[in-house]
């Protein structure tokens, strides 16, 4: 019994920083936090892309509670969003890649459901640096919800995606993380990692971790 207890705590220990053991099909998040931090125009000044981040270093669950909040959460009781979105169809989806596997956002239960277990950090962007992140957003578009692929439409998604990465930045920026967007990327091998649905399409990538001394 006194062994049970010791490994248990040992790995409320390892999760509590961050260290995913292996893949959970259902990551329960803490709440994010809503106060606090740097003041909004501290983050505008401090607000910046990196590309160089410290290899191996991992986010705790507070801090990808904190980014998915700013990139795609719910912040009013009536499910509207931390972003704008047209005719508010909320049709983006924010998937997160960790060390340990690929992950969905479910803003309305603040949980990430495992869409695919594995090393995957290497394998969403063609830059380099992406692999040393600790945590990589992809914003995939519902075209069909949201009428489409025509110019107009492809506009309103690239705007959601813009809104959600800004927001992040602006997060970065306020706890000292580094962030970038890319859009140089195999689409059609995204789409095949992720599992997406016919309709859907990947907008952009964006890695998020610790920057490294440059």
């Amino acid at each position: 019994m006194k062994r049970i207890c010791k490994l248990t705590a040992a790995l409320g220990v390892l999760l509590a920083a961050g260290g995913l053991l292996a893949a959970e099909k259902l990551l329960k998040l803490p709440a994010a936090q809503t106060t606090g931090g740097k003041s909004i125009m501290e983050c505008l000044t401090l607000r910046r892309s990196t590309k160089a981040f410290v290899p191996g270093k991992r986010l705790d669950f507070q801090q990808i509670s904190n980014i998915l909040y700013a990139a795609n959460g719910i912040n009013r009781r009536n499910g509207k969003l931390t972003i704008p979105t047209a005719r508010n169809l909320q049709n983006q989806s924010v998937y997160a890649v960790l060390p340990d596997g690929v992950y969905i956002y479910k803003p309305a239960d603040n949980l990430l459901e495992l869409v695919r277990a594995g090393q995957f950090m290497d394998k969403c962007g063609r830059q380099l640096y992406c692999r040393n992140a600790s945590m990589i957003l992809i914003y995939a578009a519902n075209m069909a919800v949201i009428g489409g692929t025509n110019e107009g439409n492809a506009m309103c998604a690239g705007t959601h995606a813009g809104s959600s990465a800004q927001n992040v930045y602006l997060y970065a920026a306020s706890e000292n993380l580094g962030t970038v967007i890319c859009g140089n990327f195999d689409e059609k091998k995204l789409s095949r990692m992720l599992r997406l649905p016919a309709a859907y399409k990947v907008i952009y990538i964006q890695p998020v971790g610790f920057p490294a001394q440059q």
